[in-house]
């Protein structure tokens, strides 16, 4: 599972995933940032018990799987500013996985 934030909220974000040598590319995802936070209501509806904070811009959540044991690299690209998030290494482990791996065996 990957997530973010800072992304352009409701904007269209592309995910891809690399070996760590940036040679072999796996999965690639379009998605998307969630949509801006609007709240309205009287003071009253709002109570200072429960403040809202809005994030600095849309977040992303998203998972992938048949990566169990992998090393990989991670990024995403805003499509609206053009620009690409920093790398995340990512080395997924699957505790359910066999002592022999199975490709896309178990939760990631």
């Amino acid at each position: 599972m990957v997530s973010g934030e800072g992304f352009t909220a409701g904007g269209g974000i592309y995910i891809a995933i690399y070996d760590q040598m940036g040679a072999k590319l796996y999965e690639t995802r379009f998605s998307a940032a969630t949509p801006a936070a609007v709240v309205t209501g009287t003071r009253a509806e709002v109570p200072e018990a429960h403040p809202f904070t809005p994030s600095a811009g849309g977040k992303l959540f998203e998972s992938f799987g048949g990566l169990c044991g992998a090393q990989v690299m991670i990024r995403a690209y805003d499509m609206q500013t053009a620009v690409w998030s920093n790398w995340l290494n990512v080395a997924p482990l699957c505790d359910s996985a066999p002592a022999q791996p199975v490709q896309g065996y178990g939760p990631h």
